[in-house]
């Protein structure tokens, strides 16, 4: 256990979309601490939506600084279109934001696969989808890596989501 352990931090190390993560970013089995602050311990002390900005580790054209939005999964749904899952988050995010492949699952290792899930709510539904263990549940942490700082009234959920409600 322990090999394969110290084998996934070093690949996660070593992974291109990691490097979109502020610099002092720690990854731990269940948690990411930046400069030192716990996420999940943030989350729990602030609430979520929650958002971190950081020096990124490489500027890029991007710019000089990135972000990490951690949020709360609210459901797990079966999507309209039929074919898989939405989570439903407490935050809306833009797709152009949010590095693909840098979800993570956050106070607790995921048991199950990681599968895609569609976002929602999303400024364009169905356009995000993110990659998280099968075994998600509401009241889940979740944490994200943006390409460029995000300010948390840009995030915050303005929209009314009737669909949600239905079913």
């Amino acid at each position: 256990m322990l090999l394969h352990t110290v084998g996934s931090f070093r690949r996660r190390a070593l992974d291109p979309r990691f490097a979109e993560w502020p610099v002092g970013t720690v990854f731990t089995r269940d948690d990411v601490s930046i400069v030192g602050q716990s996420l999940v311990g943030a989350a729990r002390a602030v609430g979520t939506p929650l958002v971190r900005v950081g020096e990124r580790p490489v500027p890029s054209r991007e710019g000089r600084y990135c972000c990490v939005v951690v949020t709360r999964i609210e459901a797990v749904i079966a999507a309209e279109s039929g074919v898989g899952d939405e989570v439903w988050l407490d935050a809306e995010l833009d797709e152009d934001a949010v590095v693909r492949g840098s979800a993570l699952l956050l106070g607790r290792p995921g048991m199950r696969m990681r599968r895609p899930y569609v976002v929602r709510p999303a400024l364009r539904p169905g356009d995000l989808r993110i990659a998280l263990p099968g075994d998600v549940a509401e009241g889940d942490l979740v944490a994200l890596a943006c390409r460029r700082p995000v300010a948390l009234q840009d995030i915050r959920r303005r929209a009314y989501h009737p669909e949600r409600l239905s079913g």
